[in-house]
Order: structure tokens, then C-alpha cells, then sequence
């Protein structure tokens, strides 16, 4: 399944809730959208999660976030 990339949190928050998304694939950002940004504005518990268990009440089937970019985040 392919998210609008042009989706801002709300609208994201709504896919990873409704569409019982498991795992998002991400540039880490494009022109003036920082991708990991807004993933982590709606599932918080993300920079703190290990890799593959992100828990997180606001979307409890959402486990993993690969996000593809030149940075290394935690």
C-alpha cells in the first residue's frame, strides 16, 4: 500500500490507525518534508523504540520504521 506522501499528520495518523499499517518505508525527507519528522510527531514512542518494536497506543499494529536517508537516527 502507498501513503500520499503529500499527507500531513493528521492524515498519516489516520492510515497508520485504519489501515492497520505494520511497517512504513520512508525517504528521510524530500524538498521541505522531513519524513521522520512527522512519523515521530504522531507515533512519539519511534526514537526510543528498539528497531522492529515500536509500541505505541496511537497505533498499535505500527512495529517498524525504515527510513532511508544519509542520517543516522536513534
Amino acid at each position: 500500500m502507498n501513503i500520499n506522501s503529500a499527507y500531513q499528520p493528521p492524515e498519516l495518523l489516520y492510515c497508520l490507525k485504519n489501515v492497520s499499517v505494520q511497517c512504513l518505508v520512508v525517504a528521510e525527507n524530500f524538498k521541505t518534508q522531513d519524513y521522520y519528522a512527522m512519523v515521530s510527531e504522531v507515533i512519539p514512542e519511534i526514537p526510543f523504540s528498539e528497531p522492529g518494536k515500536i509500541q505505541s497506543p496511537a497505533a498499535p499494529d505500527f512495529k517498524t520504521l525504515i527510513c532511508m536517508g544519509n542520517e543516522s537516527r536513534q
